[in-house]
């Protein structure tokens, strides 16, 4: 297939389609358990909770997002708002993101089926969402 004749917006849709089948060929997804350490879940229980990667667990419960292993970065230490859970959303969807499926995402993507937004500046390229957490069953 020559891909080169094909619009942007085919490429990314492709993109989009082939990431998901990836992902539903994983059995498994490593979950850091900020209480211990790290542990495996399947991939058809963190489907249920949206389409990005379930990173963390504490008390009983699952989250989307930064936590603890984003203390090597300025921005995470620098920034108090930021919790277990917080995600950016980019109001541009072509804008090409440096953490997708950890904590970054665009609008209109189903990241999280539990979560809200905690901050939208309208000066920035992105909300702030909180992941509320998934109980685990």
């Amino acid at each position: 297939m020559d891909l080169s004749q094909l619009s942007k917006e085919t490429l990314i849709s492709i993109i989009r389609d082939l990431q998901k089948q990836l992902k539903q060929e994983t059995t498994h997804a490593d979950i850091y358990d900020v209480d211990s350490q790290v542990e495996s879940i399947p991939d058809k229980t963190t489907l249920d909770f949206g389409e990005g990667a379930i990173r963390y667990k504490k008390d009983g419960k699952y989250y989307h997002g930064t936590g603890p292993k984003e203390k090597r970065y300025k921005w995470y230490r620098e920034r108090d708002e930021l919790k277990l859970g917080s995600m950016f959303v980019y109001r541009d969807s072509s804008k090409e993101l440096s953490h997708p499926n950890k904590w970054d995402f665009h609008t209109g993507t189903n990241f999280c089926t539990h979560c809200c937004c905690v901050e939208d500046n309208p000066r920035r390229s992105y909300l702030n969402y909180q992941c509320l957490g998934h109980p685990i069953e």
